[in-house]
């Protein structure tokens, strides 16, 4: 790491010779507007479910105790653990994943391709099968287009 490399003379300019391998990048942020978007985005559901939430668990609430009875209270407290447990387990699964998706990163990317070009064999076949011509051209267009790009990743 650090090392200058030396590329193929004539294929370069004179600058790319003298390339470094891992050069400390500049720290920027780009996405402005975007954060910007999101944030906002994030601020208007908290305030939707500030806003509106209570009332509509207090419709709730009215609909369900029948008329003429004392007012029905209801613990929500169960709903909160819920989410929460849940909202803790979905995380704890995403990482797992991603976990398994950076280890196996190679075996996904090439299953992927093969599901791709099989998958568009179906299609072409079935195309076929069915009656339909052009389905079936184009499909084994997508085919021969889906192993020509597997080869080439692979």
């Amino acid at each position: 790491m650090g090392e200058n490399t030396a590329l193929v003379e004539g294929l370069v300019s004179s600058n790319e010779q003298n390339w470094k391998k891992g050069e400390k990048q500049p720290s920027a942020f780009k996405d402005v507007p975007f954060a910007i978007l999101f944030y906002a985005q994030v601020i208007a559901m908290i305030g939707v479910a500030v806003v509106y939430g209570p009332d509509t668990l207090n419709d709730i609430t009215k609909d369900v105790t029948p008329a003429g009875t004392a007012d029905i209270t209801f613990d929500y407290t169960g709903y909160l653990y819920a989410a929460g447990s849940l909202g803790l387990l979905s995380f704890m699964v995403s990482a797992l994943m991603m976990l398994i998706m950076v280890k196996f990163a190679s075996f996904l990317v090439k299953m992927s391709l093969l599901f791709s070009v099989f998958l568009s064999f179906i299609f072409a076949v079935s195309s076929l099968f069915s009656g339909s011509i052009f389905g079936g051209i184009l499909g084994f267009v997508f085919f021969l287009c889906s192993v020509c790009y597997a080869r080439a990743v692979w």
